[in-house]
């Protein structure tokens, strides 16, 4: 028995290490109290239930130690309890090769530690060990309130919860059928930059994604990027610019398409900067530095180039990857070789500064960091790439842009070798740079303005115009033009929006946020349609005005059958045009759909909900959008139509047809929220 004790401490006594370890890396005193406090009632709670049920008290410790030990550990390793994109990230996990042995021994600790089999206290009765519980449990109430509920390990798991329930709304409401591609539509990209005399109409254009950079690793004293620094101050660079997303399969396709992407693999219908090229005459290359990883591969392929170019044979990067100097050798060798009838859009992502790697060549000083040699390394290789494109006059009508796919992740050997933050959950700082013989350096600085505007800022750049359906906006663009959107500084990783306006990152309000969901939710929606011209509404626009103050006149009749809803709408003043996104509130956002109305003869603007394409009963939300000749692109407000059951169900007793209103007494965080008022007549 006596040794039985010894191994219930043991237990414990891992966990409350690694606890103050985790403490330590962070920094925060804030997770060691709330972590042992956690602690302390899981021991609490399974020492009262093992008085009585040993085994059912066994088994609860042993799920909540391993969930407990999981999330220390985890930030022990990567600073951060779980998030959903580690999750959604676990097919890329070859990835993280360069850590295999320690995250491997970190996980198989996990485990054996948190099936150790423990005993109840004997000094500890049931009515001690809940009095204990109820004490604990009002150390956690405190705690919370003093700080949060992020720096809760079971507390997380929650949030985590959460994170994943509104990933699934968004992923409902992008499954259906109606047309959602209208409302995204641009019938050409604005132009702002003159064009540059040394460049040609149709330049050659080599696009270079670099994995994980933030531009406060190009702005270390230490020189560990120098050619990065060098290659910024000799080039039309963009300072305080933002990546819209993580990870790489996102970050590439969301900026080639000037758009977010819900899932890793998800496909895109719409127009891409590569196909706008390409129907210019462009031949289109992506360079493949995964061969070996097939989900990559055929992600690559999905885009939309003419040709994925990879090396055959001997790649030398970790996890079978083609190591940097590999790429950039490869790169020159398909620019080289391209033909010279065609200009060319060659686009690469270089895999070798990806966390947790190690360079497989250069090394940076005394070669003990891995963080510090793996972009060394990049550097080294993209110095040696500039020395053939400056000397070859195969590139003198040659657009380099070198850029990243995200910022780079924060783990812990990062931050042990960085004293600024690589990255404010996963968003920060990134470079932007277009170069070629002959530009005139310069710096424009875009104030958070984000990596959805690369690809008109390209097209932008090159004197371009296309029909498109970006989210983003020509980085030339002063902010005050009304082509630039809040998008522009809204980033999403995983189903988490923040806001880069102004320099920092920072997280929307929950008002903000109920105007922001229902227009990326149709994005997600129009990115699987195929795609349409649409008239009046560019719906982007619409998420940066505030609700009006006044009651609209608005009207809602529901069919007797209720399989429609009739919307009405009118307005003193002249109105461009006019839109309602219209979901049922049981699901969420899940069955979002934009009506687009129409106006009579009288002057109202009429659209007609069908009840069969939504799937639930009960309150149903309805957004006002409109132009007029006053105010572009303004939300107007909220109302409310309740439908007692759907089409083709047995009509149950209910009062006679009545609407619900809403007013806007109040404001709060500068939006005036809605107060529901449910009128039955």
């Amino acid at each position: 028995m006596r040794n039985f004790h010894r191994t219930t401490l043991v237990k414990y006594a891992f966990s409350l290490i690694i606890t103050i370890v985790a403490a330590m890396n962070i920094g925060s005193a804030a997770y060691a109290i709330l972590g042992l406090i956690e602690l302390g009632l899981i021991f609490a709670l399974t020492n009262a239930l093992c008085t009585t049920h040993k085994r059912l008290g066994a088994a609860v410790n042993a799920v909540l130690m391993f969930f407990y030990n999981a999330q220390m550990m985890l930030l022990i390793q990567a600073r951060s309890y779980v998030i959903l994109i580690m999750l959604t990230n676990l097919d890329s996990i070859q990835s993280l090769s360069g850590k295999f042995v320690q995250y491997g021994l970190a996980v198989l600790s996990v485990i054996a530690f948190s099936l150790i089999p423990v005993r109840q206290c004997s000094r500890l009765t049931v009515k001690k060990s809940l009095a204990l519980l109820c004490c604990l449990a009002l150390a956690e109430a405190g705690a919370l309130m003093k700080w949060s509920i992020d720096y809760s390990p079971f507390g997380s798991i929650g949030l985590l919860a959460d994170e994943w329930r509104r990933h699934q709304i968004m992923l409902r409401a992008s499954n259906t059928d109606a047309d959602q591609t209208a409302g995204f539509y641009r019938d050409g990209v604005a132009q702002f930059y003159p064009r540059d005399e040394h460049l040609s109409e149709t330049p050659n254009i080599v696009l270079i994604f670099t994995e994980g950079f933030s531009q406060c690793i190009a702005d270390d004293s230490r020189g560990i990027t120098a050619n990065v620094r060098t290659l910024q101050e000799n080039s039309l660079t963009f300072s305080n610019y933002y990546n819209h997303t993580a990870a790489t399969y996102r970050g590439i396709s969301g900026q080639l398409y000037s758009g977010y992407q819900l899932n890793e693999m998800d496909r895109s219908t719409l127009v891409s900067l590569q196909s706008i090229l390409r129907d210019r005459g462009y031949q289109t290359m992506m360079i493949n530095t995964e061969p070996q990883n097939p989900d990559f591969t055929s992600f690559l392929q999905d885009l939309g180039f003419d040709r994925v170019v990879t090396l055959q044979t001997g790649p030398q990067g970790a996890a079978s990857s083609v190591s940097d100097r590999q790429a950039y050798d490869l790169l020159w060798d398909t620019m080289t070789a391209a033909p010279a009838d065609h200009p060319y859009f060659i686009c690469m992502y270089t895999f070798g500064t990806h966390v947790s790697l190690d360079s497989p060549d250069e090394k940076f000083a005394d070669g003990k960091s891995n963080v510090l040699n793996r972009f060394y390394n990049m550097d080294c290789q993209l110095g040696k790439f500039l020395e053939r494109f400056n000397s070859s006059a195969a590139t003198d009508d040659t657009l380099l842009i070198f850029t990243t796919d995200h910022a780079s992740y924060q783990d812990s050997d990062a931050a042990a070798a960085f004293d600024d933050p690589l990255s404010y959950g996963f968003i920060n700082g990134i470079p932007l740079s277009f170069y070629f013989k002959g530009i005139t350096p310069q710096q424009i600085d875009v104030n958070g303005r984000n990596s959805l505007c690369l690809a008109p800022t390209v097209l932008d750049y090159l004197d371009i115009s296309d029909e498109n359906y970006f989210l983003g906006s020509s980085l030339f663009a002063p902010e005050s033009d009304s082509s630039v959107n809040i998008l522009s500084c809204t980033s999403i990783v995983s189903s988490t929006l923040t806001c880069t306006k102004g320099n920092s990152v920072n997280p929307f309000n929950h008002d903000d946020l109920a105007v922001l969901n229902p227009v990326v939710q149709s994005y997600y929606a129009a990115k699987r349609q195929t795609p349409v011209k649409g008239s009046g509404v560019y719906l982007p626009d619409l998420i940066d005005i505030a609700p009006d103050q006044s009651e609209p006149a608005f009207d809602a009749v529901l069919a007797q059958d209720c399989s429609t809803i009739d919307l009405y709408y009118s307005s003193k003043s002249p109105l461009l045009s006019l839109v309602f996104a219209v979901w049922s509130e049981a699901g969420g956002q899940d069955d979002l759909i934009f009506y687009r109305a129409k106006q009579d003869d009288n002057g109202a603007w009429h659209a007609v909900v069908d009840l069969s394409a939504h799937h639930s009963v009960g309150p149903y939300a309805i957004n006002v959008y409109t132009d007029s000749d006053e105010q572009m692109n303004k939300y107007i407000g909220m109302y409310f139509q309740n439908v007692p059951y759907l089409p083709g169900e047995q009509p149950a007793p209910v009062p006679r047809q009545g609407r619900i209103r809403v007013f806007y007494p109040k404001q709060a965080h500068g939006v005036f929220r809605p107060v529901r008022f449910f009128l039955c007549i």
